[in-house]
């Protein structure tokens, strides 16, 4: 269940994306290729930088700084359609729709393998990599579970490092 999950997930900030980056394609969309592939990526870039730029200067909640971007964007994005047309957003939408879906189900598969191994919600590791240890620590509070509290050892500084940042 979780892969359906994951993959409707995909699916959906694809399609948001792809809406509140169409404002900086439509200008462009006569010219270029695919452009509501490229409107996708160009939400990718716009949607974080206009949430945090009005979490910035509004000083607002970071996720009331996202709603809002992505209503000024969408909203862009419905008024660039309005001036430029329709004609453009639909244009080699066929095979948009198809390269999206498979990577959205690329996506998904490779974020819940972990899950699939383990059974039960884990990180993904990539190439082995826990940029932060934030699995390491993870799984070491879910091990200890109720466990009464030690005295860290320093000379077992990778065992104890949870317990150290605590």
């Amino acid at each position: 269940m979780i892969l359906l999950y994951n993959f409707v997930f995909v699916l959906l900030s694809f399609v948001l994306f792809s809406l509140g980056g169409w404002s900086l394609i439509a200008p462009f969309g006569r010219q270029l290729p695919f452009p509501s592939a490229r409107a996708a990526l160009a939400g990718l870039a716009a949607v974080p930088c206009a949430t945090l730029s009005i979490h910035v200067v509004l000083e607002l909640a970071y996720w009331k700084a996202a709603i809002i971007a992505c209503f000024v964007l969408i909203g862009g994005s419905l008024v660039s359609v309005s001036i430029y047309g329709a004609r453009d957003v639909f244009r080699r939408i066929d095979t948009v729709v198809i390269l999206t879906v498979m990577l959205a189900g690329t996506a998904a598969f490779t974020t819940t393998r972990t899950d699939f191994i383990l059974g039960e919600p884990a990180l993904l590791y990539f190439l082995g990599s826990d940029h932060l240890g934030y699995a390491y620590i993870a799984d070491w509070i879910r091990m200890r579970g109720n466990q009464p509290p030690f005295t860290p050892n320093p000379s077992e500084i990778y065992e104890n490092w949870p317990i150290f940042l605590f």
